[in-house]
């Protein structure tokens, strides 16, 4: 999206909102007196055209999500020190995992994507303001995740992955069909969708060539096939 829009990928800001679970951390967003800056307002200054991901922002103290309504509202932020931020270029996106049981069990009735979505906003009332959720342009049920589709995921990030050694460390990675099989299966979860599936990667498979490329194994200019961990 952010490439779409901004013509560049890395233009996201992303902040975990469940860092901000006392109203104490509001300071860590907009800075405070002392001279902190703030992760939210410094970064939108600097790159005003970028896309602003908040993630599990159901976790975030009701105080601190109280300063995103004046964001929606008016498009501006002021920081610490007064100066007004300026947020209408920027897309603004969050994301929760409030009433994902909710939303597993009507799938699991096999109930329809409008029934589905009109359940997912009720459920959303018992963790979010109405005037919170009014704000948004868009409120967007995401169903789970099923299993050809975590397998794709699985292929996109291993030819990530494989982009990245080669130009870092010129080394060429093959992957073994049976191993994205088997990272897509342990690597799925029917509540937490792919998530599972970048701390797999991450513990298994970059583990595994970091331990090559230290033991000497495979070395710049080499290949390395990788058919299990």
């Amino acid at each position: 999206m952010a490439k779409n829009y901004f013509g560049r990928e890395d233009l996201v800001i992303r902040i975990d909102m469940s860092e901000f679970k006392d109203v104490s951390s509001l300071s860590r967003l907009i800075g405070d007196n002392s001279g902190n800056i703030g992760i939210l307002t410094s970064k939108v200054k600097m790159h005003p055209y970028s896309l602003l991901f908040l993630d599990e922002v159901e976790k975030a103290n009701k105080d601190v999500l109280n300063i995103f309504l004046q964001i929606l509202d008016d498009g501006r932020l002021s920081d610490a020190t007064g100066e007004a931020v300026d947020f209408t270029n920027t897309f603004i996106i969050m994301t929760t995992n409030a009433g994902t049981k909710e939303v597993i069990k009507t799938i699991d009735e096999n109930k329809s994507l409008d029934e589905i979505t009109k359940i997912t906003i009720e459920g959303l009332k018992n963790y979010f303001a109405p005037e919170f959720l009014n704000r948004f342009t868009a409120l967007v049920p995401f169903t789970p995740l099923t299993q050809n589709q975590v397998k794709k995921i699985t292929e996109i990030k291993l030819n990530s992955l494989s982009q990245k050694m080669l130009e870092k460390n010129k080394i060429r990675l093959i992957f073994n069909p049976e191993i994205v099989g088997r990272l897509s299966s342990e690597g799925f979860s029917k509540e937490w969708g792919a998530r599972p599936l970048n701390r797999l990667i991450e513990d298994k498979i970059e583990t595994l060539i970091a331990d090559k490329i230290i033991n000497g194994e495979v070395k710049a200019g080499g290949e390395l096939t990788i058919s299990d961990y």
